[in-house]
């Protein structure tokens, strides 16, 4: 086994949309990334509707990414969340992007330019395990375990109270969809825990 985990196989393509040339897919559907995030997970989760009242939200993820769904529910998190409450978003990813990559996705989002910049000012470095983030003027805790989604999974210990599901399709990575995958997810998950994908 590698002692790093795998560079992604990517490249932008024609109109500037990453790609994930391994899976023959794109980090988001379309033009607008941020869109799709705040309708696929944010809206799928009932969020912010679903953390008021509460002083501990969590919030997981497979397929970090970009990090745009990071910086799409940090950014409604800040506008939104109660008083002294803090975001966990643990967030799995097997091969993570290049700073240099996130940042040339993260230009053609300027609404959230500056937690985006304050995101790969902290950027994750390329080794195995987990690393914790924390961004405390809006209390936000991210926690990237780097590695396969099935071996790391087994390893944490936590209650979601949403998940977003943004592994690549079924089709092009199954591997994230196994039941194996999909078990940890349950058993992951706080009762009334809401899925968006």
């Amino acid at each position: 086994m590698s002692r790093l985990p795998p560079l992604p196989d990517i490249a932008f393509d024609d109109a500037g949309s990453l790609r994930a040339l391994s899976h023959d897919d794109g980090y988001f559907g379309g033009p607008d990334g941020l869109a799709e995030a705040r309708l696929v997970f944010l809206q799928a989760c009932g969020l912010p509707e679903r953390w008021r009242d509460r002083r501990v939200f969590t919030i997981a993820e497979l397929g970090f990414g970009t990090g745009l769904n990071v910086l799409a529910v940090w950014d409604l998190w800040r506008r939104t969340r109660p008083a002294g409450a803090v975001l966990h978003v643990i967030s799995v990813e097997e091969s993570l992007l290049p700073v240099a990559a996130a940042e040339r996705v993260h230009a053609g989002f300027p609404e959230v330019a500056d937690i985006a910049a304050r995101l790969r000012a902290r950027w994750p470095v390329r080794a195995f395990g987990v690393q914790r983030l924390w961004f405390e003027p809006d209390a936000v805790c991210l926690t990237l375990a780097i590695g396969r989604a099935e071996a790391v999974l087994g390893t944490l210990d936590f209650a979601a109270d949403a998940w977003f599901l943004d592994g690549f399709a079924p089709s092009r990575n199954p591997d994230m969809w196994s039941p194996a995958v999909l078990g940890e997810v349950a058993r992951l998950s706080a009762p009334g825990c809401r899925v968006g994908t």
